[in-house]
């Protein structure tokens, strides 16, 4: 906000303000209040009629963003997973970037219990944006483009599970 940034040239006097001395007390009894329960990536299951049950993601997929998936079957078990790319680069210097995230394959069984998979010996780095199947001789691969990043293909190798 750049009436802020002319403020409070010091990062240091902008974190001791009071939200009354950043805003002003008129603005905000205007401002519209919103509440964060949590900040944990979720899976929300449709359970029909407009109602979605929310579920965590697991901890190996907490360390970044997710901005990438995919729906597939990987080992042809008829049971599909959900290939998943991430990473965000355009963060402000004091929160750094998003890069923990090297690539995943999150499995859901029948009675919801997930689990998270590296890519076997593969690791993606950058922002994975979109991730798209592609048949190359035969065989499924995905191609990964990623934001200000060369795409890679790659080919999972099975298997995925420990």
């Amino acid at each position: 906000m750049p009436e802020l940034k002319k403020k409070y040239a010091l990062s240091k006097d902008f974190a001791a303000a009071t939200l009354s001395e950043l805003f002003g007390k008129e603005k905000l009894k205007e401002a519209t209040v919103r509440q964060a329960n949590t900040f944990q990536s979720m899976y929300f299951e449709n359970t029909g009629g407009l109602s979605f049950k929310a579920h965590p993601l697991p901890d190996e997929l907490q360390l970044s963003t997710l901005n990438a998936p995919w729906l597939c079957d990987l080992d042809g078990d008829g049971a599909e997973a959900v290939l998943l790319g991430g990473n965000f680069y355009g963060s402000n210097i004091e929160m750094g970037r998003y890069d923990a995230n090297y690539g995943n394959v999150l499995s859901i069984s029948k009675d919801g219990k997930m689990k998270a998979y590296p890519l076997g010996n593969l690791t993606v780095k950058g922002q994975v944006r979109k991730i798209r199947p592609v048949t190359i001789a035969g065989n499924t691969c995905f191609i990964l483009a990623k934001n200000d990043g060369v795409s890679q293909v790659i080919r999972p190798s099975l298997p995925l599970k420990n």
